[in-house]
């Protein structure tokens, strides 16, 4: 476990670099195909955004890019519960 007493790994395929895990890599993150997913679910896009497009949007969630990158990814399990 690391210093920051949070675990290695958040759990999504995403993880890497960051105390959570989570990609502190920006250009990782608008190649991830599960960021860019939920980043279309979130914004209603028809199509599915591209690196530039979602770098972008990403400008936005700045100081919180490694959060929001999260909730992209979680946003995708709220249909299979039945939610959104």
């Amino acid at each position: 476990m690391p210093r920051s007493g949070l675990p290695a790994a958040c759990g999504t395929p995403a993880c890497a670099g960051c105390a959570c895990g989570l990609s502190s890599d920006p250009l990782r993150a608008v190649l991830d195909l599960g960021v860019r997913q939920g980043a279309q679910r979130i914004y209603r896009t028809r199509a599915l955004p591209d690196a530039e497009r979602l770098t972008k949007l990403a400008r936005n969630w700045r100081p919180w890019a490694s959060v929001a990158s999260w909730y992209c990814w979680r946003v995708l399990d709220l249909e299979d519960a039945g939610g959104w």
